[in-house]
């Protein structure tokens, strides 16, 4: 909108940079531009992406406005006539679309009920004839449009809609009156528009007539001439019901995310296309475009596809300019710089000229920010941390000459790569060639000699130990991994501990870490991508079995794999049992008076304190806070009771007036039934407590002599549960994030939020495996206590107040109400702490003397877990891979997350990972930059320690409690570096010693050997070949093994926007 505006723009910065954020920017200008046109009386943002669940993910990314008032969800365009009457309501709308849907209408020419019910009653008031007639033609538009639905189905589907006009002769009811407001109105100011369409399409209009009238009686049955008649029709019809929509959407700003996946609708010749140009060019819209690769980054000589990145780039300019006169410019640029290059003139002025030409014109339509500028050695935070020891042993040998000799006999083809890739590859090979072949030869759906079943039972026999059985799982066996890059990555995890741990420890511990967790600072999560899709299931299982056993052994249940235990944090009337309230009810005063931060800041000069001073320290405070409660003592013996009833006592009249009215209001315990989905037994244990509580508090404040002295340990205990009991630790990291006033010294919402939390760990101190572990590991003590030294070592206060940061960075969640805030936390913790472990059948291989049976049996996967929908274990509730993405996004388990995607949008990984494992290179360079996009994002894991590295204690040295620590360390870390690029520290920060890991498994003497050099050296160099055809022959210029990158980053075409 500026002197000389464009009309169509391209962001395509790097992956994970923030290209909606800067689509957010876009929009709120927009926005702000527009009002002051008295000429436009509504602003309608368009958002098209490639599917429903990246819109719903973006759409509060891209919410400038707050609220939820002006956003539709449509995803398709001809969905546009049920929600006119809506956007004509509002000054701002956002719209979202979906492409294939929206535009494309070759894939499904039926559409869906809901499109055909819009178009029924849209057409219904056609001028086809009069009188009888035209009701004929009626009842044939009726059945006509029903297509393949059920007769019942499809007359319910159209009964939801109505025209917004009174056309109807029954619409005198008071139930279609009723009906007429429902939200499922048509605007018929669209149906003028589309009945003018058909009847200006004279081929349409003749064939819907034709059509109407051949079906102007039910046909149950139809014939091939009739469905074809049928189809053609309603696809015409679709396409002109789109193109009337595009009036009514009026876009003023067209948002096209990853549009690399729909690029076909740009500039292209088909009906999809010409829809998708009516939408961009409609009045004076603007187009904006974000893709971190638009085109092809890079084309390889040896890559046989229709994907080119000369052509590409080309047919993108094309698009963008809209002028032939602009791309010429750029051509004939881009051709003086090859000529410049392959003429060794790169150190010319003329090269550096013809650089700053380019960069010009390019900049007019596009830009690209990437990470490789702002760090020191151009290395983008990149560091290279290979597996140690891949080493192939004699039973790796082994198992590839057994199912070499299977594939042989039942032409299963070359197994090579599976097996560099995969153990027991009989066993997770379910859906290869191999396996297909194999189980049609021992289900006698195949022809078979007696010779052939001899041979394979005789093999299946002698290589028992290469197939995983069920009676090993059983029994917790120990079940040798089986495949070079499996073996290194458990030696690499769960061989270095990480099996004892339940959360990633903090970037920024206030206390050293102890215990399970001494030396577990380096630690993180890792994503692996493969090329196979046996692969994420045999990581997952194999990794999460071994954890597990890893965690039981030594233990009673380390001989049965599938029994079941009774859990230890349960609520009940027992006086032993009662301490579990402290674990689950937070305390205000501890999470005040106790703060394990401010006693670091306090005692540790600028650096985490021993955990033994902080304990010192916790104990001090809390034996000043017991002293007022002496009053409250008999002259009798230790009464255990106090214990949990000392941190209730510690509270104002406030507070426990709240706790109570949480047991009688009955309105609360109805609410009760929702505050933990399927804990409803849980939740009548925690009412009768808090009852027997509460007769007990009314005892103690008639009666003083009724409680026991105090024990020995009760100020231990106090400190224990200040420090560590997960309800307390959380409510002092949700004060940290609010400033939502306190009523009276509490925070009602907030205080409910933690109780719930606090729920969630309780189902993870209370899996069986947990509970062997932490036994096993912790010594002496009751359960409860020992879970609260594990959270006290382990930092759980640092690890939840670095968490509760990352989720309080949700877009748009500062503009919610506190409640609505506390609600969102409440749901997130919830539904990582207790998602469930995910069951994978693998298959199980019964092998006699004479012939083989095949079943499966589940194992366990919890420590690993595949990214993609699951049942989970002993249910058949399904967790969504939405789910598995929000735990993976946590510091709570999986630590490994395995996965066949590759540089899929919306993938984000990095919020506790730093670490990405190669399990297969990829054929492209630029394909590895991709993925580990994944993990290098906004104020990413490798981020958040090289901030708390560099700034942590010193940027909150005068800290006292109030806000949140992380925001306050990112701000002292972006003043030091106010003079860098705004993506310094939030995007890039290489100050500390933490890097972005690639690992790669690299078999010796294998082929990756020695491809993984050549893809590094390309991966260095290809921004220098950027917008050239036969790039790598371009790219063999600069392959001086003498010169690293840093040679030749001043040549590199930058299109990085320019300042502020």
């Amino acid at each position: 909108y500026g002197k000389s505006p464009t009309r169509r723009y391209l962001v395509a910065d790097e992956v994970g940079l923030g290209k909606t954020l800067v689509a957010r920017g876009v929009k709120a200008k927009t926005i702000d531009y527009l009002r002051h046109d008295k000429s436009i009386k509504r602003i309608d943002v368009v958002y098209i992406c490639s599917n429903v669940s990246i819109a719903t993910q973006n759409i509060e990314r891209l919410n400038v406005e707050g609220s939820d008032d002006g956003f539709t969800l449509a995803t398709r365009m001809t969905y546009l006539p049920v929600q006119v009457k809506d956007l004509q309501k509002k000054d701002v709308t956002f719209i979202s679309l979906t492409p294939r849907t929206t535009f494309d209408h070759s894939a499904s020419r039926g559409g869906t009920m809901r499109e055909r019910a819009i178009l029924y009653h849209m057409l219904y008031n056609l001028p086809w004839a009069h009188g009888k007639r035209r009701q004929t033609y009626r009842m044939g538009l009726l059945n006509l449009l029903q297509g393949k639905a059920g007769k019942q189905s499809w007359r319910d589907t159209k009964g939801w809609y109505h025209l917004a006009s009174n056309h109807y002769k029954d619409t005198k009811s008071k139930e279609r009156e009723k009906k007429i407001q429902c939200k499922f109105c048509i605007d018929d100011n669209l149906g003028i528009e589309l009945r003018k369409e058909v009847r200006k399409d004279a081929d349409v209009y003749n064939k819907l007539k034709v059509c109407a009238d051949s079906f102007k009686r039910f046909k149950k049955n139809t014939t091939y001439e009739d469905r074809e008649l049928r189809y053609s029709v309603i696809g015409k019809l679709r396409k002109l019901l789109a193109h009337t929509c595009v009036t009514a959407l009026e876009p003023d700003l067209v948002i096209m995310d990853e549009f690399q996946r729909f690029k076909d609708l740009l500039g292209g010749k088909s009906e999809a296309a010409s829809l998708a140009e009516a939408v961009f060019n409609y009045g004076d819209a603007r187009v904006l475009l974000l893709s971190a690769t638009p085109y092809k980054m890079l084309t390889m000589n040896n890559e046989v596809s229709d994907e080119n990145h000369y052509q590409e780039f080309l047919e993108t300019l094309k698009f963008l300019y809209q002028s032939s006169k602009e791309l010429e410019a750029v051509q004939s640029l881009l051709s003086r710089w090859r000529y410049a290059i392959l003429s060794n003139q790169m150190d010319s002025d003329e090269i550096k000229q013809l650089k700053r030409d380019l960069e010009k014109q390019l900049l007019k339509v596009m830009c690209r920010t990437e990470r490789v500028k702002f760090t020191k050695e151009f290395d983008a935070m990149m560091a290279e941390d290979s597996f140690q020891n891949i080493e192939i042993t004699p039973q790796d040998i082994g198992h590839a000459c057994f199912i070499d000799k299977i594939s042989m006999q039942v032409d299963g083809g070359d197994i090579r790569e599976y097996w560099k890739s995969a153990p027991y590859l009989l066993n997770f090979l379910k859906h290869y060639s191999i396996r297909r072949n194999l189980d049609k030869i021992i289900d006698r759906e195949k022809p078979t000699t007696d010779n052939q079943l001899s041979d394979l039972t005789r093999l299946l026999n002698k290589n028992q130990q290469h197939l995983l059985k069920e009676t090993d799982i059983k029994s917790y066996r120990y079940i040798k991994p089986g495949n070079a890059r499996l073996r290194a990555l458990i030696d690499d995890t769960i061989g270095k501990g990480m099996w004892k741990y339940i959360w990633i420890p903090p970037s920024l511990p206030y206390s050293k870490l102890s215990g399970v967790y001494k030396n577990s600072g380096d630690t993180t999560k890792s994503v692996i991508f493969s090329n196979w899709n046996a692969v994420p299931d045999a990581i997952s299982t194999l990794c999460s079995y071994e954890a597990e056993r890893k965690m039981v052994e030594g233990t009673d249940r380390s001989e049965e794999y599938y029994r079941e235990v009774s859990s230890p944090l349960t609520y009940s009337k027992k006086s032993d049992r009662q301490m579990v309230l402290t674990w689950v009810i937070p305390f205000p005063t501890l999470a005040e008076k106790i703060d394990p931060l401010l006693i670091s800041l306090k005692h540790g000069n600028h650096q985490p304190i021993h955990v033994r001073e902080l304990f010192k320290a916790a104990k001090a405070i809390a034996r000043e806070l017991i002293s007022g409660l002496k009053d409250y003592q008999s002259h009798s013996r230790r009464d255990p009771r106090w214990y949990w009833v000392a941190p209730f006592l510690l509270e104002n009249e406030t507070y426990r007036k709240w706790l109570l009215d949480l047991v009688n209001n009955p309105q609360h315990r109805k609410k009760g039934e929702n505050f933990w989905p399927g804990l409803q037994s849980q939740v009548n244990h925690m009412i009768e407590i808090m009852k027997e509580f509460e007769n007990t508090q009314m005892t103690i404040i008639e009666k003083l002599s009724t409680l026991g002295t105090f024990p020995t340990d009760l100020s231990d205990v106090l400190a224990s549960i200040a420090l560590g009991a997960p309800a307390t630790c959380t409510y002092r990291s949700f004060r940290r994030i609010t400033d939502h006033p306190v009523q009276a010294g509490y925070d009602p919402s907030t205080l409910k939020t933690s109780f719930q939390v606090a729920n969630g760990f309780r189902t993870i101190f209370n899996s069986p495996e947990v509970v062997s572990m932490i036994s096993k590991q912790i010594k002496g003590r009751t359960y409860l206590r020992k879970t609260l030294k594990y959270a006290i070592d382990g930092n759980l206060q640092a690890t939840l107040d670095e968490y509760v940061h990352t989720l309080a960075d949700t877009p748009n969640l500062k503009q919610k109400t506190h409640d609505q805030r506390m609600n969102y936390m409440a749901n997130m913790f919830q539904s990582v702490l207790s998602i469930r472990s995910a069951q994978i059948s693998v298959d199980n291989f019964v092998v006699d003397k004479k012939s083989i049976t095949r079943d499966d049996f589940p194992i366990r996967t919890r420590f690993a877990l595949r990214y993609r929908d699951f049942k989970e274990d002993k249910k058949e509730t399904i967790t969504r891979a939405t789910t598995v993405k929000d735990a993976f996004n946590s510091p709570f388990r999986p630590f490994i997350l395995a996965s066949t995607s590759i540089g899929q949008e919306g993938l984000d990984f990095h919020v506790w990972c730093h670490s990405i494992i190669h399990w297969n290179l990829p054929a492209n360079p630029v394909d590895l930059e991709q993925r580990e996009g994944r993990i290098h994002r906004y104020k990413g894991h490798a981020i958040r320690k090289n901030v708390a590295e560099i700034f942590g204690f010193k940027a909150l040295s005068k800290y006292k409690g109030d806000g949140d620590p992380w925001e306050i360390i990112f701000t002292a870390a972006r003043e030091a570096n106010k003079d860098q690029p705004e993506l310094i520290p939030y995007w890039i920060f290489d100050q500390g010693k933490t890097k972005i890991q690639r690992r790669l498994p690299i078999l010796p003497f294998s082929k990756e050997e020695s491809r993984i050099d050549y893809l590094k050296r390309c991966l260095a160099i290809y921004r220098l070949v950027f917008g050239q055809p036969r790039q790598e022959d371009l790219m063999s210029k600069f392959e001086d093994p003498e010169h690293s990158i840093l040679h030749f980053k001043d040549h590199l075409i930058s299109l990085e926007p320019p300042p502020r």
